[in-house]
């Protein structure tokens, strides 16, 4: 196995959903040895239910064909998407491309069996990559928005101030005023 590692300041949770524990066990120790991903693994729907939480995973493996149904998989994916819409969803299935169109939008990339992991892998690289960038631009525009709202306050700070200006200026003509129309009245 290549390990390649992307630059990222924290190891990324990956879930894997595989009923085979073989299978389950093997995925674990290939991504693990990525050095980049921390894997976890459910064996069930159930037990995939109660590990997810929104935020909590990079990216998740999904076997479609979990108990007695693929629809059970499909289920499970369209939960993990409607809940976390920037999980990345790697779906794998036996039945082929036919399933594609059931799940447009729902998952990220379909492998039909035998999976290429090398395949999944490199999808997995493109998606740190991606994610990386989405922080980085993210970053920027936090930066933009933070030196934005800093100037906004040194304008309001000038229109305050000068604001203040005015009214002791508008306050000093006001005084003139009085006392030279008292002269005149005088």
């Amino acid at each position: 196995m290549t390990c390649f590692c992307v630059p990222t300041d924290e190891m990324k949770r990956l879930l894997v959903v595989e009923d085979n524990a073989a299978q389950s066990e093997m995925l674990r120790d290939y991504f693990s040895g990525m050095a980049v991903f921390s894997v976890d693994i459910a064996a069930t729907v159930e037990e995939a239910m109660a590990t997810f939480e929104p935020g909590k995973y990079f990216a998740a493996i999904l076997d479609l064909h979990l108990g007695t149904s693929v629809e059970q998989g499909m289920d499970l994916a369209v939960h993990f998407r409607h809940n976390d819409s920037s999980i990345y969803l790697a779906a794998i299935s036996g039945y082929g491309p036919q399933l594609d169109r059931r799940l447009v939008g729902v998952v990220d990339v379909l492998l039909v069996k035998p999976v290429n992991y090398g395949l999944l892998q490199n999808k997995l690289i493109m998606w740190l990559i991606e994610a990386n960038r989405r922080m980085e631009i993210k970053q920027y525009a936090d930066t933009k928005i933070e030196q934005h709202d800093k100037k906004i306050m040194a304008y309001t700070e000038t229109i305050a101030r000068i604001c203040a200006e005015h009214a002791e200026i508008s306050e000093e003509l006001a005084h003139l005023e009085k006392l030279i129309s008292g002269d005149r009245d005088g």
